[in-house]
């Protein structure tokens, strides 16, 4: 039995007992799984669903609900109303708990039959065996329809579901591009009264796209509340963070524009984050060294609160250049061959006297943290991060919290407007070197120290703004420009 759906199916009923009985909510309840694009899937989703609830509903009803019972430790340990939530699973009498499998519709919402193309084949395939239309009626005092369904196109296009709680989407394009990955994901948004209880079910190459999104977005959102009321939007540029594992829709500029802005690239990487660590491209374990010498350099007396109101930081200010340059070239030499995390940083340390003063910041979370280093003289507390490493040796996140991270240092005036970045910002973040894989393997084997990961985030620098702009005024070609980070 596939255990994803299984607990994707278990999640529904769940929630719909949650909803129906403790919170009485009375609405309609939906939940939607996005696994698949042709019409042949869907149909076999939807079968194997409807075996996986018909083989509950056959089990004892003691069993069932233990398995209910432990979905709901799994999936909402963190649930104010846990307790509650189990009380009533286990409360429910027969014909209430029998009702709740028996009243699940199951519908394919592909496109209509007479839209099918002739070209399809269709073999194997009833077209009468689900539903494929949804038919949301008003609720006058009555529970609302219980629905799973799954689909192609029609689920992806911004479709609104009514009620909808539990969603399991691992559908994922061969060259996904930003839009159409953010567009497949509208079925997201705000659920008055049972926010709590929504979950989506992913596979972490598609919770790493999003993260990859929201970071592109963020950044450009950033750079657009800097134009002025006498900016160009057509010629001033904006930068957009490209990734290797997905598209920026649109076209791309032309080649000759691109290779300009190359030589660009090539000098300033203005958001740089330590994805690759000597730990992961090297087996070393000496980075700590240099964290704890900038450490000591920076004065324990001078860390004290960000200008940005957030708990879980350690900050200080107007730091020498020379100090930051000394942690960034011990920390390269700690990379024993060439990588492209090695050749990122050293274009860092190669400008870096060119900013004379930089702000610093220590993540130090303070709810939560994985686990807790004591350091040996002198006597300190650093609370450390969970960052595991991926199959391609790198860490999807560095920081916690993207848009609060890169803006940390950054005050706000009277308005609620963030001040513009005139200093570099370091960003430094002590990942636990003792983290496990799901299987207890240890992500670092030969590491006995604190895992030193950072980023930094430069201002803009307005010679080289001011030569793009100048290119871009003659060679726009009815393109968006994308240079790569």
């Amino acid at each position: 039995m596939n255990l994803v759906l299984e607990e994707f199916l278990l999640l529904h009923v769940l929630t719909r007992i949650e909803k129906r009985y403790h919170l009485c909510i009375p609405i309609h309840h939906t939940s939607m799984i996005h696994n698949a694009v042709g019409v042949a899937e869907h149909c076999s989703t939807l079968r194997e669903l409807r075996e996986i609830a018909d083989k509950f509903n056959s089990l004892e009803q003691k069993e069932c609900k233990k398995k209910l019972i432990n979905i709901a430790d799994k999936y909402y340990p963190n649930y104010a109303k846990l307790a509650g939530m189990k009380k009533t699973v286990g409360g429910l009498n027969s014909n209430e708990f029998r009702e709740i499998f028996n009243e699940i519709e199951f519908i394919e919402l592909n496109r209509r039959d007479e839209e099918i193309d002739e070209t399809i084949d269709l073999t194997g395939i009833n077209l009468e065996e689900f539903e494929q239309e949804l038919d949301y009626y008003p609720i006058a005092g009555g529970e609302g329809k219980s629905y799973i369904i799954t689909g192609g196109a029609r689920i992806s296009r911004g479709l609104t579901l009514e009620g909808l709680t539990i969603t399991c989407f691992s559908r994922r394009a061969i060259n996904p591009n930003y839009d159409t990955m953010l567009q497949m994901a509208r079925w997201c948004g705000y659920r008055d009264n049972y926010e709590e209880l929504v979950r989506i079910i992913t596979t972490p190459t598609i919770a790493d796209d999003y993260r990859v999104i929201h970071e592109a977005e963020s950044h450009m959102r950033r750079q657009m509340k800097n134009l002025t009321d006498n900016d160009d939007p057509v010629d001033k540029v904006i930068w957009i963070k490209m990734s290797d594992d997905m598209n920026i829709s649109g076209r791309l500029p032309t080649k000759q524009f691109r290779q300009v802005v190359e030589k660009y690239n090539n000098y300033v990487y203005r958001e740089t984050w330590t994805q690759q660590p000597p730990e992961l491209s090297s087996g070393t374990n000496n980075a700590y060294a240099e964290f704890w010498r900038l450490y000591n350099q920076i004065g324990v007396g001078n860390l004290g609160e960000p200008p940005k109101k957030e708990g879980g930081f350690l900050f200080c200010q107007d730091v020498n250049h020379m100090i930051i340059s000394r942690f960034l070239s011990g920390y390269i030499k700690q990379y024993t061959s060439d990588c492209p995390q090695k050749e990122q940083l050293t274009s860092i340390l190669d400008i870096t006297p060119d900013y004379q003063e930089w702000n610093v910041a220590l993540y130090n979370p303070c709810k939560n943290p994985d686990a807790t280093y004591q350091t040996i003289t002198p006597s300190l507390m650093f609370n450390l991060a969970r960052r595991t490493p991926n199959n391609k040796k790198s860490i999807s996140q560095v920081y916690s919290g993207y848009d609060t991270t890169v803006e940390i240092d950054l005050a706000k005036d009277k308005h609620g407007n963030i001040e513009e970045r005139i200093k570099p910002l370091l960003v430094l973040v002590l990942a636990n070197h003792d983290s496990n894989y799901s299987d207890g393997t240890r992500c670092y084997p030969k590491a006995k120290l604190p895992i030193v990961t950072f980023g930094i985030i430069l201002p803009m620098d307005n010679l080289t703004q001011n030569e793009i702009d100048k290119y871009m005024r003659g060679h726009r070609n009815f393109a968006v420009p994308h240079p790569k980070f």
